[in-house]
């Protein structure tokens, strides 16, 4: 068997970086896969990260199979991200993504190998995903597994024949197309629960450092779907507030539950469509968190004003 290159990226927060490198090595399989690490240089050099990052890289030294590639000058998060995936492809046909506030079940890359595997020449399938948007309230509503016409950059694989095709389609014509109609827009929004179109338009402008929006949209005109675990196996541990693209939210999304996770490990494949009934309950609990992002966005305005009249 070829294992998938596992790609990690991190920027600024070496301690979260070090609790997904630790999860990731609770895994069976890390050791057979390579393992390539692209860290971000920050506009502001910050001493104390820089030094949390040597003695991090020194002190997992030991992992033959670990490559980290230090950036000579910032490049990003779309950039970074991009380059790095498109680097891996060329030498492996398929990838793992992770970035480095998430934190991975001790069965993720088990899942996401034998979902490579079993969906690799199924060519309407854009990636797989090792997290789950629903909650644990919700689980009666879901299958094992089920497919979505929407992408996730929280723990998720991909093939190099997709890969490449995202990025020698500009979609420029489909890219107006959108932005004239109102009904696509709704839809590619997913009803209205994410601002998709607007963050793709600021993305082009060069406004908003996101590949992720770019992927989206790529898999959305193509009509690709990517496939999804009832249970997750990731959880985010970027919503702390220590990002640079997220603030501190409230989040529904259920937590790890390794009994519940080994139970996805042999299913056999399902059929390619998106339901409606899960498209709903997923689109909805999205709003619930792009409202909640909102209102901890205007909190920590209100919290600067406040300061700055004092």
């Amino acid at each position: 068997m070829i294992y998938p290159t596992i790609c990690i990226f991190t920027y600024n927060r070496p301690k979260h970086f070090e609790k997904c490198l630790l999860s990731l090595l609770k895994n069976k399989e890390f050791s057979k896969c390579k393992v390539h690490v692209f860290k971000d240089i920050e506009i502001k050099k910050n001493f104390q990260v820089d030094l949390g990052y040597k003695k991090i890289f020194k002190k997992f030294n030991y992992l033959k199979n670990l490559k980290i590639t230090n950036r000579k000058k910032n490049f990003g998060l779309k950039k970074n991200l991009i380059s790095g995936i498109s680097k891996c492809l060329k030498k492996n046909n398929t990838i793992i993504v992770c970035e480095d506030d998430l934190l991975f079940s001790k069965y993720f890359l088990k899942y996401m190998i034998n979902n490579l595997n079993k969906y690799a020449n199924d060519k309407q399938v854009s990636s797989i995903s090792g997290f789950s948007f629903n909650y644990k309230n919700q689980f009666k509503f879901f299958d094992d597994e089920y497919f979505l016409k929407f992408t996730n950059s929280w723990g998720w694989a991909t093939w190099s024949d997709r890969w490449n095709n995202f990025t020698k389609n500009k979609l420029n014509k489909y890219k107006l197309e959108l932005y004239k109609n109102k009904n696509i827009q709704m839809e590619f929004n997913y009803d209205n629960a994410q601002p998709h179109t607007k963050w793709l338009k600021k993305s082009d402008e060069g406004n908003l450092s996101s590949w992720n929006i770019q992927w989206e949209f790529y898999c959305f005109s193509k009509n690709l779907l990517t496939l999804f675990p009832k249970y997750t196996f990731v959880k985010n541990n970027g919503l702390d507030g220590t990002g640079s693209h997220f603030g501190k939210i409230k989040s529904n999304y259920q937590e790890i539950y390794e009994n519940n996770s080994r139970k996805l490990l042999f299913k056999n494949k399902i059929k390619i469509i998106e339901k409606i009934k899960n498209r709903k309950i997923i689109s909805n609990n999205l709003r619930k968190t792009l409202i909640s992002r909102i209102e901890n966005k205007l909190s920590m305005y209100i919290n600067k004003i406040i300061n700055f009249m004092k």
